[in-house]
């Protein structure tokens, strides 16, 4: 998640979205994992790649992540974008 949040906030949005979806489906949901503090901070970096792409195209792109084995989830996050 925090790769998400990371992406988010380097102006990465459509990376944002696939980690967010691959997040979610390894470590599940957000709120489960994460503090308070961590979550809302976590949240508003997503909100800005949701933003920044629309819902629709975030949606798409997340299910992207969600798609991806683990090992390639793993990969992806790694990647020097």
């Amino acid at each position: 998640m925090g790769m998400a949040a990371v992406a988010a906030g380097s102006g990465q949005p459509e990376r944002a979205a696939r980690l967010w979806g691959a997040a979610q489906k390894f470590l599940g949901p957000p709120r489960d994992v994460l503090e308070a503090f961590d979550w809302t901070e976590f949240e508003r970096h997503v909100d800005q790649a949701r933003q920044q792409l629309g819902e629709q195209v975030f949606a798409v792109l997340s299910a992207e992540g969600a798609g991806l084995e683990m090992e390639s989830a793993v990969a992806y996050a790694l990647e020097v974008a």
